[in-house]
């Protein structure tokens, strides 16, 4: 059950399958700020650790390596 607090609406900027993942980059402003490599973030309820992150002007764009396992669950 999730008990959490939703703080903002992210927007999807990219999925990108390769070899070994999916790269999915998520764009957000609120939950952005602060954001670092090796941080959690939950992302329609399943909690994604962070791989890289890229200023956009006020917004943040925020990278997950998602297994396929977990692509197909969530």
């Amino acid at each position: 059950m999730f008990t959490g607090i939703v703080e903002e609406t992210g927007t999807v900027e990219r999925i990108k399958p390769t070899a070994k993942s999916i790269e999915l980059t998520v764009r957000a402003s609120l939950c952005g700020r602060g954001l670092r490599v090796g941080a959690s973030l939950a992302v329609n309820g399943c909690c994604l650790t962070v791989v890289k992150v890229a200023a956009r002007g006020k917004s943040r764009l925020a990278q997950f390596d998602l297994l396929k396992e977990t692509w197909q669950r969530t």
